[in-house]
């Protein structure tokens, strides 16, 4: 005999909405990367010295965070 749960469509809808839980975070993360990326690129503007690396470090934040997006994926 086949779960309750599996009858209702209850399981099916606890996955979905584990899943969206969980892809919201990662893209609210993306979300916030690319907003610290861009003041990063806007201090890099004022701040030629240092830009190299700090673009640097906020490309590879990015990257990061893509890589965490594509494995929850």
């Amino acid at each position: 005999m086949a779960p309750l749960g599996f009858l209702t469509g209850k399981n099916v809808e606890e996955a979905v909405q584990e899943f969206s839980e969980t892809f919201t975070e990662v893209v609210v993360g993306l979300h916030e990367d690319v907003e610290t990326l861009k003041t990063d690129v806007s201090k890099l503007e004022k701040k030629p010295a240092t830009s190299c690396l700090l673009l640097l470090t906020s490309i590879a934040a990015l990257i990061m965070s893509i890589i965490a997006l594509v494995i929850v994926l």
